[in-house]
């Protein structure tokens, strides 16, 4: 446990740093990623919330850049099929919003990583919601 916190803070100081030397503007949203949106979507229609049903379109990155995962899928908001990072965030946004998000292991794949992102592995996520 103490270990994971130990990584966990590393991880923040290494976000924090990546964030902050971007040309552009990145804020920190609830806690689990740093979030630059590109594009806010349309408006006039409504956010995700619980419950509903959205298609979220996603390439995610190492911090050096390899391409890890590209891929679309069909996902039901608050039933976590999403990491942390992305489905904290993606109720403040509209379909068409696209937005790049770096985020720490602890938030993004965790220590069990998935089949294409490594465990304890720190991300870029290049996300649009469709």
């Amino acid at each position: 446990m103490e270990l994971n916190r130990q990584l966990a803070k590393a991880a923040d100081r290494i976000i924090l740093e990546i964030a902050q030397a971007q040309k552009e503007q990145y804020a920190l949203y609830d806690g689990s990623a740093w979030v630059h949106l590109y594009n806010s979507g349309d408006e006039t229609q409504d956010a995700p919330r619980h419950g509903s049903v959205c298609t979220v379109y996603m390439r995610i990155y190492n911090l050096n850049g390899q391409l890890l995962e590209d891929s679309e899928g069909t996902y039901t908001v608050g039933k976590y099929e999403l990491p942390t990072c992305i489905e904290q965030n993606i109720r403040e946004l509209h379909p068409g919003a696209r937005v790049r998000m770096y985020a720490p292991w602890y938030t993004a794949f965790g220590a069990q990583g998935t089949a294409h992102v490594p465990p304890y592995e720190n991300v870029m996520i290049d996300l649009e919601l469709r």
